[in-house]
């Protein structure tokens, strides 16, 4: 499920395409620009999966990350998983790689920053419709998402696999 929110790089255009060639591929696209929380709600709303895993149009997905995090989210008893990511420049050269946190180090830590990184969220759509999906406090509407999802309860854990190259 893809979101134009009025993207002017001709997104949409590549978007449409690739559509026509993949009935797996669903654009959705914005009247006007709504920001990244209406957008996000819009996609999820449209979803028919059982589990949502989230990406920015300018992140990496390595090819096995769907799969590793949807095996990890049913093997595992866990309600919402993240991973690692490589960090690389606007032209793809890694520079890094982020920090992993224990399940214990997430809760610990998630009262003073958020220790998942949004792009590599896999999470049961059960979630988001039970806390109302995001709420409008963008750029922060991942982190308030996350403390709400652990103070209600959820398992969130990461992957010590970095799956996602961030930009």
């Amino acid at each position: 499920l893809c979101v134009d929110d009025c993207s002017t790089d001709g997104s949409y255009s590549i978007l449409d395409r690739l559509e026509k060639n993949d009935n797996r591929i669903k654009i959705f696209k914005n009247d006007s620009n709504q920001g990244i929380v209406y957008s996000l709600n819009k996609a999820i709303s449209h979803a028919c999966g059982e589990i949502i895993v989230r990406m920015d149009a300018d992140d990496i997905s390595l090819h096995n990350r769907v799969q590793c995090q949807v095996d990890f989210l049913k093997n595992n008893n866990v309600d919402f998983v993240g991973t690692t990511v490589k960090y690389i420049t606007e032209d793809g050269v890694d520079i890094g790689q982020s920090s992993f946190y224990s399940k214990i180090q997430i809760k610990k830590y998630l009262s003073y920053k958020s220790t998942l990184g949004h792009p590599t969220w896999a999470l049961y759509k059960k979630i988001y419709d039970d806390l109302g999906g995001y709420r409008n406090l963008a750029p922060a509407e991942d982190y308030d998402f996350l403390l709400r999802a652990v103070k209600s309860g959820v398992e969130v854990e990461m992957m010590d696999e970095p799956l996602l190259k961030f930009r």
